[in-house]
């Protein structure tokens, strides 16, 4: 979808969607010139978090429906924040423990606002998953018979992820590993993935510098104008 058309649509679909409604709906209200393309239109919408899909296949906006959109902070105890993404919205909402298990730090969710406290701040719970932040992840490796588990060394992932025989690249205990996340958590799914990378032993100096540079995906060579023109640099005086 053409961002014109999109902004024109979202438009359009604002002086509609006073409430939740289901994509027939939607057809009887909009003009004829949104229609075509209209079913998978709403998905991209919905897939980007600019409206909201919600039961019942109705869509509507999410500050219409105390829905805020926003990425997830977490905490290395086990729960965590949504920060919005409205400049409007200006308080965080808060993400307890039980909430927590199918989400990862970074991720870019649907957050249903639940209460809030006699101070204002707001609790709620993920309702949708819009994008995953990592499709990879540092971590330590601790074999478990033909397999092991990956233990992130980035303290607010505070999911473990099962390494399962034959993928663990013959790591051994105690190394450190870079892992691609073949299944994310899940209420019904252990998170796993498989080792791709092997980077040493914690007592390696270089090794924290590797987890930084895996971790933010950082490169470790530049190219040859970039390098030329480095050494060309003088040091200050």
């Amino acid at each position: 979808m053409k961002v014109k058309h999109k902004n024109d649509l979202l438009l359009e679909l604002k002086k509609i969607l006073s409430r939740p409604l289901s994509l027939g709906e939607i057809k009887r209200k909009i003009s004829d010139a949104y229609i075509k393309n209209l079913a998978h239109n709403l998905k991209l919408l919905a897939k980007g978090g600019d409206i909201v899909k919600i039961r019942g296949g109705r869509y509507g906006f999410a500050d219409d429906m105390n829905l805020v959109v926003g990425t997830v902070q977490g905490h290395p105890d086990g729960y965590g924040f949504v920060i919005p993404e409205d400049p409007k919205e200006d308080k965080d909402v808060f993400i307890g423990h039980k909430n927590f298990g199918t989400v990862m730090h970074g991720d870019r969710v649907v957050c249903r606002v639940e209460k809030a406290d006699a101070e204002g701040r707001l609790e709620g719970n993920v309702i949708r998953i819009l994008q995953r932040a990592h499709e990879t992840l540092t971590g330590v490796f601790e074999s478990r018979g033909r397999g092991g588990i990956v233990v992130p060394t980035q303290k607010r992932i505070t999911h473990t992820f099962r390494i399962p025989p034959g993928k663990t690249a013959r790591a051994k205990g105690g190394q450190i590993v870079v892992a691609r996340i073949t299944a994310y958590p899940e209420k019904l799914q252990t998170p796993a993935a498989e080792i791709v990378e092997l980077l040493g032993y914690p007592t390696d100096p270089q090794v924290e510098r590797k987890i930084i540079m895996r971790q933010y995906e950082l490169p470790e060579s530049f190219p040859p104008a970039v390098e030329n023109a480095a050494r060309k640099i003088k040091e200050p005086a």
